[in-house]
């Protein structure tokens, strides 16, 4: 008796041990889980999946507490344990993990099993459709007649796409049971799997329904119809006169005629969408047209040419590009001269349409080689077909033609392209200035050829496209122009300059420089800064500065810009000095160099001259210079930055300009730099630009808390009357909110 109480003894104490490891293994889990919720998002991928490990190391028991976790919509925010979940379903499933995956989908089925609240049940369902497979199927289909998760369980079983998941699909529809929606998500997820044996279900529950489920017999029919289908989605397609409607009827007609071709049924469906073609051209219904003639072109391909060419004299030019698309698929060297021949013929709007097509498919590089070796006939080529359209007197073909010559990319049509800067037309000019920028192919010759004969909008064109090529070699062209030509032909070429030059131009550019009328001087600069951009900055500031003693006194100043491009801390001593030693013309050259300054080692001397009383006429443009300067000081702090802006203020002379720098206080920050913009809300002056930067500042700095800071923002929000501003009220009250949940 004794060893009969023993053994129960231990048999009790042994349960209990089980079921004090249990508890412990569910604390654990539940501490995992709550730590990982804390830390999503992760801020990276690398942590990210860091979390989604060690959710996983709770196993099956980590799931389920998350689902149970799921709350009734309005109970509760979800957002973060479906983020998990979620990333859970895509983690395992791109993992390739059989046996990892299959215990994740045994989870979630278990968790479906659990909960009976339905959003839950639906976000579950959701995840096998991520995760699931032979295993979920029966599960799943036990939700195919409940309305509100009818859908996403069909969406489920298709998404698994098995012959197991299609056979429940088709029972859950021969049985008929489940509301119209219930029964249209079952129909839908039938079309997507392609599920065999249910065309004529399909056909026998057609007219039970209303308009959104006809929507969804009919786009089944035309994923799983045969030719036994063809009448009834003809009828229908009818009825909404071979357009679009709610059932769209006319679409799923057309998805089964191509059906029908991928399934060898070509006969059929030549016949059916012969006479589609027929009557949609009567209706004068143009998408339907287009749609009939590709079944027709997919079944004939080069055998349909004639419709192809046919096509090219009808009125629609949506119709008649739709045809050439189609042609692609068949495209080869006989319909490639035919459809030249076409062209030849055709009338402007056609010519055009097929000279864009010929553009098309010189796109691709193996029809870009046919094409460019095409015999018309034996005396023409493709390139001389096109070339001849150059002559039309239609503006929009010679355009077309222009970019298939482009687009073919012979070296042998630089020339006539180029020819086309010495045109009379402007529109012409433009077009072969355009063309010749984006060919492939060296245009500088041809183009520095023709420009002695084209009218001054063809110098100004060709000019043009010489400084977009960074042609260097035909800087000479751009001198001749400034030598001889008119006054805006001189400008544009002085203004390419920049782009033509090279640093053994540098001489010659200096010389131009020192000697040019005020009106290119900018011009000459920018080029003398091209031609040795490529030179270290120290070596840049060098050469110049040897330059300016070269140019004496009465020409230094011109290099004080070029000074300032080198961006080298040593220059801007030069332009420092420039300015406070000289006056004139010099002093505003050094001034200017001062402003175009790149770094912000500039905003001393920029304050320095907004304090000098005695240059009141530099003040506004330092100031603004100042103002920007500041911000872009990577080496100063956040509060460093403030001050520098908050001794701007003080100095300031309107309330535009205080209102500019307290646009850029509002962007540091700093603490400082909330309080001293809230202390300025009551100042009518500057209200809206303090309040903007009491808001950037708060709101992008979660850290700032407190009483002070709560007052601040409300007191904003009070400011912000006008309509316009209720997305920033609506932010300062939730930043209210949470910043006052963290006190």
């Amino acid at each position: 008796m004794k060893r009969k109480y023993a053994l129960i003894t231990a048999l009790i104490f042994l349960l209990a041990s089980i079921n004090t490891l249990r508890s412990q293994e569910k604390t654990n889990v539940a501490e995992t889980l709550a730590g990982v919720l804390t830390q999503l998002p992760a801020d990276n991928r690398n942590e990210y999946h860091k979390q989604l490990d060690a959710i996983l190391s709770t196993g099956e028991e980590g799931i389920l507490t998350l689902a149970k976790m799921l709350r009734t919509p309005g109970q509760g925010d979800n957002s973060k344990v479906e983020y998990a979940l979620s990333g859970i379903s895509h983690y395992v499933t791109g993992k390739a993990d059989e046996a990892l995956r299959s215990s994740i989908a045994g989870a979630y089925i278990k968790a479906l099993n659990a909960t009976e609240e339905r959003e839950a049940k639906a976000f579950i369902i959701s995840q096998l459709q991520i995760t699931g497979k032979e295993e979920s199927i029966e599960p799943l289909a036990r939700y195919l007649t409940e309305e509100r998760l009818s859908d996403p369980a069909a969406r489920a079983l298709a998404s698994i796409g098995s012959a197991k998941a299609a056979e429940a699909l088709r029972s859950a529809l021969l049985r008929r049971m489940g509301t119209p929606a219930a029964m249209c998500s079952i129909i839908f997820a039938i079309g997507e799997t392609h599920t065999a044996g249910a065309e004529n279900i399909l056909n026998d529950i057609l007219a039970d329904g209303d308009d959104n489920f006809k929507k969804a017999v009919f786009f089944a029919l035309s994923q799983v119809g045969s030719k036994t289908s063809l009448s009834i989605l003809s009828s229908a397609a009818d009825k909404v006169n071979l357009s679009w409607d709610k059932t769209s009827a006319n679409e799923a007609y057309i998805a089964l005629l191509h059906r029908l071709v991928a399934q060898g049924d070509t006969q059929e469906a030549s016949k059916a969408a012969s006479a589609l073609l027929k009557k949609a051209t009567k209706a004068g219904i143009t998408p339907t047209r287009s749609a009939a003639l590709q079944v027709l072109l997919s079944i004939e391909k080069s055998n349909g040419l004639k419709r192809v060419q046919s096509a090219m004299k009808d009125a629609s030019r949506e119709y008649r590009t739709a045809a050439l698309d189609y042609a692609s698929d068949f495209a080869s060297r006989y319909v490639y001269v035919e459809m030249f021949k076409t062209m030849d013929k055709a009338k402007p709007a056609a010519k055009v349409d097929i000279l864009n097509w010929i553009e098309r498919e010189s796109r691709i590089p193996e029809k870009n080689a046919l094409i460019k070796t095409l015999d018309i006939r034996f005396d023409l080529t493709a390139g001389q077909a096109i070339l001849n359209q150059l002559k039309s007197g239609d503006t929009t073909v010679r355009k077309a033609a222009v970019w298939a010559l482009v687009r073919m990319g012979d070296v042998s049509f630089i020339p006539p392209l180029a020819n086309l800067l010495a045109s009379s037309e402007t529109s012409d000019i433009l077009l072969g200035r355009d063309a010749l920028i984006a060919f492939g192919g060296d245009v500088e010759s041809d183009v520095a050829h023709i420009i002695p004969s084209a009218t001054d909008a063809g110098k100004i064109a060709a000019i043009k496209v010489l400084a977009v090529r960074k042609a260097h070699t035909r800087i000479n062209a751009a001198l001749d122009l400034i030598k001889t030509g008119a006054p805006e032909v001189k400008a544009a070429a002085y203004t390419a300059l920049k782009d033509l030059s090279t640093e053994k131009d540098l001489t010659l550019l200096c010389g131009m420089l020192e000697t040019a009328d005020a009106t290119a001087v900018s011009s000459l600069q920018n080029a003398v800064i091209a031609s040795i951009s490529s030179l270290p900055a120290a070596e840049q500031s060098a050469i110049i500065s040897r330059r300016m003693l070269q140019a004496g006194e009465n020409a230094k100043h011109l290099y004080y810009v070029v000074l300032s491009a080198t961006g080298y801390r040593d220059a801007l001593a030069t332009i420092v000095s420039g300015f406070r030693q000289s006056a004139g013309e010099s002093k505003d050259a050094a001034f200017e160099a001062l402003l175009l300054w790149k770094g912000a080692e500039s905003t001393d001397e920029l304050y320095a001259i907004c304090e000098d009383v005695s240059a009141p006429s530099y003040f506004d443009r330092a100031l603004a210079a100042y103002t920007r300067a500041v911000p872009a000081n990577s080496t100063l702090s956040a509060d460093e930055r403030y001050l520098a802006l908050r001794k701007a203020i003080d100095i300031a002379h309107t309330n535009e300009q205080r209102s500019a720098i307290l646009r850029q206080i509002g962007r540091t920050g700093s603490y400082q730099a909330l309080l001293y913009a809230g202390s300025l809300l009551d100042d009518k002056s500057v209200q809206r630009p303090a309040a903007d930067a009491v808001i950037n500042i708060a709101l992008n700095n979660k850290s700032y808390a407190g009483t002070e800071v709560i007052e601040l923002l409300n007191k904003v929000s009070s400011i912000l009357t006008d309509h316009g501003a209720d997305y920033q009220r609506e932010s300062i009250r939730k930043h209210i909110e949470e910043i006052s949940k963290g006190e």
